[in-house]
């Protein structure tokens, strides 16, 4: 690894003589585009702090709309389960009592997501899941995501698994 500057890091792997060139800080470069441009809207429910989020995307400018979700409390239910580790070193323990949540989950009979932290991490799961299960893949299409998100509109009792960061939970 060679370091460029503050913003660029230049990766070669010497097995694959492959250089990467890596945006660490892509700040200037969106304050410039932001800059350029009559108006700018950005929505994401990961930028919190909101001052902090718009001091680093557009320099103090602008005004900053915080809107209340447009979904019913009610429908929606997100829960925290202590003493289950999902830290790389210890995932493969706790494919168990996850997967034991999720059969439980989906005898509810409701449409439920839920998110692994990665690729890699549902696909230790997949073998533990109901066939039924919609799993997020690396190479998930336009058209494939589309039928998902249609699916779940359409039918009850949907069960996804879906990378965290991912289309399906930050870009739907």
């Amino acid at each position: 690894t060679r370091l460029v500057n503050d913003t660029y890091h230049l990766i070669h792997d010497g097995d694959t003589q492959t250089l990467k060139l890596a945006c660490l800080n892509a700040k200037e470069h969106l304050q410039e585009s932001i800059n350029s441009l009559r108006g700018t809207i950005l929505f994401s429910a990961t930028l919190e702090p909101l001052p902090y989020f718009q001091a680093f995307l557009t320099g103090d400018t602008g005004k900053v709309l915080r809107v209340d979700s447009p979904f019913d409390s009610s429908q929606v239910f997100s829960g925290v389960m202590n003493g289950i580790d999902v830290r790389y070193q210890t995932r493969a323990q706790s494919i168990e009592p996850i997967s034991s949540v999720i059969q439980a989950l989906q005898k509810t009979g409701k449409n439920t997501i839920v998110f692994a932290p990665s690729y890699s991490f549902i696909d230790q799961l997949k073998p533990h899941l109901p066939e039924q299960v919609i799993l997020q893949t690396k190479d998930l299409s336009l058209e494939e995501r589309d039928q998902i998100i249609q699916r779940f509109k359409d039918e009850q009792g949907m069960l996804g698994v879906f990378v965290v960061g991912g289309v399906f939970a930050e870009g739907v």
